[in-house]
């Protein structure tokens, strides 16, 4: 997939998210931090953990419509892996290597990619 992607950094809740969304295929990532967005791995974690996780952490999420004879919006969710960030004074890099699971099966797959160049807001709008 290659898909248009934005970081917001959310600064009351500590977190960035990242999203690519295009239609009805998506991926989410969402940076828990200790107090600023760092450049340092990130462990992936299932997002039910994530309150009680060490800080930096991640979790991330995934959707896209699989086609065929049961046409149907294929879900998955992070169980481990590895979010490297790099952060510039510009904007955030890095690269994923996620294990997600299906949300509705036993299903379970591999997501490897790179994000490059994409500038961080700071909002608090989104940020719950």
């Amino acid at each position: 997939m290659h898909l248009p992607a934005t970081v917001r950094w959310c600064p009351v809740t500590r977190t960035g998210i990242l999203e690519a969304v295009s239609g009805d295929t998506g991926v989410a990532i969402v940076l828990y931090e200790r107090d600023s967005l760092t450049s340092v791995p990130h462990v992936v974690i299932q997002p039910d953990a994530a309150a009680a996780a060490a800080r930096p952490a991640s979790s991330m999420v995934m959707r896209w419509v699989r086609l065929g004879s049961d046409t149907a919006l294929a879900m998955y969710r992070s169980t481990r892996g590895t979010v490297r960030l790099r952060i510039t004074a510009e904007a955030a890099s890095g690269d994923v290597n996620a294990r997600l699971q299906s949300t509705s099966g036993t299903d379970s797959l591999v997501v490897t990619g790179t994000f490059r160049n994409l500038p961080v807001a700071t909002t608090a709008a989104g940020c719950t």
